[in-house]
């Protein structure tokens, strides 16, 4: 039995302690409160009979009531936008604005009765300080004109001093476009009435030199735009957004604190504006025009500043269709709550538009904050006769464009559905502001005088914060401006969802998203997720802020085939004439060239033209570490093949002009093939020293760099990859590019020389000529190549195009210019040899063949030619027994050629008609031989070589063919019998 009564009574307290939490719960609402004083009572006071008029003080009227306190009256013009000239009736606007008025009401109620339950820094103001407020209201018809000119004549024409019922302001509240507010904040502060808007965001109204008397309890147009900013940035990652606004002061003044708070945040903006005034000036083309600027530009995110619905549809349908708008895109409006709960087409464009758009509204706030929802317990409480009260207020707008709209009745206060809007919350916490700023300015004053009103927007400033229905409310102390970081902004998500009346349509319903709520430190917002914010198309991933960017990274690509075919051809010559080389080396020619430095030019050019392979590599299909290894690789093995190839033809010029001149001097010397590699080891020496130093000091690695081109959105449209030196201190690459240029000039230069030096020898023995060739097309080469070079320089497949076509020229020329004119040599000498036979007409009229030796030697032995003072074998003896034995001292029109040793050390003879041609390379033979020429024969003697193919030409004239054999004389100076015999048949050779 206890424990059933223990139980009963736990059971009781139980009950008991959730009835008093429930009691105390719905005191929010219905806790006991001040009994408020009836609307307008200390409007009636003013003019009571039994009120006591002091006179004004300041800006405001000195009071005394009948119970004998001593009040100031201040007066507060508020001047709403009750009617729109130009647009006619608008229903929603014409409530919202209603309910505006309703608010400010309430707040001068509150204030006046000090009645703390919505704001509780109000709660026994009354007791605390003696001002009270009356307020009157004005029809700003949303025009600067009249609203300056309505303040203007409030100010002007009143003559409380004449007329008792005229009352001047002692504030102004209001207008509601910054448009409007900026000229009538200059008529206030001439005036020296303090003015504070709940709506007028423009950042010019922070400029204290201009309006020095204005404040507000929202925050500029800067702070909303630095929340836009937040949100694109740190949620959704946007770091590029297009805007478009409306050209006029608004929308200028949201893009250019838009512009500078992303640019402070890092983000890249493209503005684009477009005229709007009213509905009957919308141009669809220019709205077109528009659209296809932002497609143009390639932005994902846009954010639109646009304060009518009209081109805020148009915009969104116009970028459906150019495809800006829907899945991968993202748009941000300031103003959307009136789509919300609109029921449209599913397969409309809007719908496509609206899904996932993202709302910051024009002011945000939350609205589910406790001040908020005692704010809406005491509106919802308001019965017939405030709506009385608030008809008899409303100022005489009957008959005005727009004015049909106002049926307020009751039902708008009790239906709990009704939009109140997020402006309104606003006018409340600045009537709290105003009444605070005054009463601090009145305590100011100890003499109990009233204040000015610069005394009155000083004290609103230095006013301490306080809860209000939007938060906490605190001024920035230089613009007068809502502190933004006292403020929470809130995203607004739009989702379509299924219309429940409709299979065909949608219903657009926004909800909270995201919040931007102040820290505790009041120095950032804090970014909370009330829901995951879903992006056109379903994802709760935020696209990409540009469309895909495609860098063109200039890779060699499949120009590297280039390389390898170049390379190939390079090491198919040089390793060919390498083999053929040493495959004749026994043959005259190839020993007069001297195998050893032909086969080491071969190994040069293959060296040099490995250097193309290299200069192919990057880093599209190789390592960083690869390209590091290739950059150096490629000046080591250009270098170390160029002074091999030309250090050899240097080389082995040189071993046959020191063989020639010993000879010419009759001196005997013996050139080793270690004499001529000292040279060769010197500048390959050299070129290495250079080499090392370079890869220990600045060697050159693989560098990507980024070049100038960029998109509208400043990203890189193009890189390139060199090499370049790790370091600059050291003067870079240069240094040891220009002694490698040096030194294998120097090696160029030495080759050049001996050339020269080695002109007049037969071409068995020196390439004089054909070196001159190479060096011709190495320099016509690189002077071509270099300019380009520096031309093309970031541009890596010109560059390795021209780079490796100068190495490809430059190994190629070398080994032709060799080797080809020795196998043209060989390849007459065998046309010879299969012509082995001569044709040439007998006394009788027969044809006698005589057939050449078949091997041909150029050199002559001390032993086979006569002595002559200057050592020389005696030209005239040769051509008396030639001309004697063989022609018989007649020749006719007979042609014949021969070769035989001279000093020169051969003489050549040729016979085209009536003349004898002698190529000798001493001039004492022309002498001898015109003294011993039959008569009728002209001799003329020359020094330079007589080339077989020149006998050919001038015989085909007459139609003989002509073979060249070379005989050796005995020391009489005299033809061996056998060998004479070989050549000469009856009198005809």
């Amino acid at each position: 039995m206890t424990g059933v009564i223990r139980t009963a009574a736990s059971t009781i307290v139980v009950w008991s302690v959730l009835l008093g939490m429930a009691t105390s719960i719905n005191g929010i609402a219905e806790a006991a409160v001040p009994s408020p004083l009836p609307h307008g009572y200390f409007d009636r006071l003013r003019f009571d009979p039994t009120t006591t008029t002091r006179g004004r003080s300041g800006n405001v009227d000195l009071v005394t009531d009948e119970s004998g306190n001593d009040l100031a009256l201040c007066h507060l013009a508020n001047f709403l936008c009750f009617s729109r000239v130009k647009n006619g009736c608008d229903p929603f606007r014409a409530m919202e604005i209603y309910t505006e008025m309703a608010t400010i009401l309430m707040a001068i109620r509150d204030f006046n009765s000090g009645n703390g339950t919505i704001v509780p820094a109000l709660e026994g103001i009354n007791e605390r300080c003696p001002l009270r407020f009356t307020a009157e209201f004005e029809d700003s018809g949303c025009s600067a004109v009249q609203t300056v000119t309505s303040l203007t004549k409030m100010l002007a024409d009143r003559r409380p001093d004449v007329n008792p019922a005229d009352v001047l302001p002692c504030s102004v509240v209001g207008p509601r476009y910054s448009s409007v507010t900026k000229p009538t904040s200059v008529v206030a502060g001439v005036y020296g009435l303090a003015q504070m808007s709940y709506t007028a965001s423009s950042p010019d109204l922070s400029n204290k030199f201009h309006y020095p008397l204005f404040s507000r309890v929202v925050p500029s147009d800067d702070s909303r735009n630095k929340a836009v900013v937040r949100f694109l940035s740190a949620y959704c990652g946007a770091e590029n957004v297009a805007m478009i606004f409306v050209n006029d002061s608004y929308g200028q003044g949201n893009q250019k604190a838009f512009q500078r708070e992303a640019l402070a945040a890092g983000m890249s903006v493209q503005s684009f504006p477009f005229d709007y005034y009213d509905s009957s000036y919308l141009d669809e083309e220019q709205v077109r025009q528009v659209v296809t600027k932002i497609k143009n530009n390639g932005a994902r995110y846009v954010f639109a500043v646009i304060l009518a619905e009209e081109p805020i549809v148009k915009i969104l349908e116009e970028a459906v269709r150019q495809g800006v708008a829907g899945p991968g895109y993202v748009w941000a409006l300031n103003l959307a709550e009136r789509f919300n709960g609109l029921s449209i087409d599913k397969d409309s464009p809007l719908a496509v538009a609206f899904d996932g758009l993202a709302v910051i509204p024009e002011f945000g706030g939350k609205p589910d904050t406790l001040p908020y929802e005692r704010y809406l317990h005491a509106f919802h409480s308001l019965g017939p006769d405030d709506v009385q009260y608030f008809n008899k207020v409303m100022p005489d707008i009957i008959g005005k464009p727009g004015t049909d709209c106002f049926e307020a009745n009751e039902g708008h206060f009790t239906n709990r559905e009704a939009f109140i809007g997020n402006i309104v919350p606003f006018s409340y916490d600045t009537i709290v502001a105003l009444g605070l700023g005054a009463c601090n300015a009145l305590a100011a004053r100890d003499d109990g005088t009233g204040f000015t009103g610069e005394e009155h927007s000083e004290a609103i400033v230095q006013t301490s914060s306080f809860e209000g229905l939007t938060g906490i409310i605190r001024l920035d102390p230089e613009t007068e401006s809502r502190d933004p970081l006292s403020f929470t902004y809130v995203v607004h998500n739009v989702v379509p969802q299924p219309d429940s009346n409709d299979p065909d349509s949608v219903v657009l319903e926004m909800h909270e998203s995201v919040i931007l709520k102040p820290n505790s430190d009041g120095k950032d917002w804090n970014i909370i997720k009330e829901k995951p914010f879903v992006f056109p198309g379903g994802s709760t991933i935020p696209p990409d802020d540009l469309p895909p960017l495609t860098v063109d990274m200039n890779y060699i690509g499949n120009l590297s085939i280039l390389a390898y075919v170049f390379f190939g051809i390079v090491a198919i010559l040089s390793i060919g004439f390498g083999f053929w080389t040493r495959w004749n080396r026994t043959l005259r020619v190839v020993r007069a060239s001297q195998p050893v430095f032909l086969i080491v030019i071969c190994a040069g050019t293959l060296i040099l033209g490995s250097a193309i392979i290299p200069m192919s590599i990057d880093d599209e299909h190789f390592s960083r570490r690869a390209c590091n290894i290739a950059c150096m690789a490629t000046p080591w093995l250009a270098s170390i093949g160029f002074v091999t190839a030309f250090s050899a033809l240097f080389s082995k010029t040189w071993r046959i002009n020191q063989v020639m001149s010993s000879a010419a001097s009759l001196r005997r010397i013996t050139v080793t093939e270690m004499d001529v590699i000292k040279p060769f080891a010197l500048l390959m020496s050299a070129n290495v020293l250079v080499l090392v130093l370079w890869t220990v000091l600045s060697p050159l690695q693989f560098q990507r760099s980024v070049d100038a081109w960029t998109d509208q959105w400043g990203r890189t449209l193009s890189t390139h990859g060199s090499c370049v030196a790790t370091t600059e201190r050291k003067g870079g690459a240069i240094p040891y590019i220009v002694l490698l240029a040096v030194i294998n000039l120097c090696a160029v230069v030495l080759a050049n020389v001996q050339a020269y030096r080695a002109r007049n020898i037969h071409t068995e023995y020196s390439e004089s000529r054909y070196i001159a060739m190479v060096n011709g097309s190495l320099l016509q080469a690189w002077l071509t190549g270099a300019p380009i070079i520096v031309l093309v320089r970031d541009n890596p497949s010109a560059l390795f195009v021209v780079g490796a076509l100068i190495i490809f020229l430059t190994s190629t020329a070398v080994l032709l210019l060799i080797f080809v004119p020795k196998l043209d040599f060989l390849r007459r000498k065998a046309v010879h040899r299969r012509r082995s036979s001569t044709r040439i007409p007998s006394s009788d009229g027969k044809k006698v063949e005589t057939r050449a030796p078949d091997s041909v030697s150029t050199s002559e032995s001390p032993r086979t030619r006569k002595k002559r003072g200057d050592g020389s074998a005696s030209t005239g003896i040769l051509a008396k027994r030639f001309f004697g034995s063989a022609y018989g001292g007649s020749f006719g029109r007979s042609v014949g050629r021969s070769s035989m040793p001279s000093s020169a050390p051969s003489v050549s003879m040729r016979c085209p008609g009536d003349s004898l041609h002698v190529r000798s390379g001493d001039s004492r033979d022309e002498q001898e031989l015109t003294s011993a020429a039959p008569n009728g024969l002209q001799v003329a003697v020359s020094e330079q070589p007589l080339f077989e193919e020149e006998g050919n030409n001038a015989a085909a004239d007459v139609g003989l063919r002509v073979s060249v054999a070379e005989v050796p004389v005995r020391e009489d100076g005299l033809i061996a019998n056998d060998e004479a015999s070989s050549l000469v048949d009856g009198t005809n050779v």
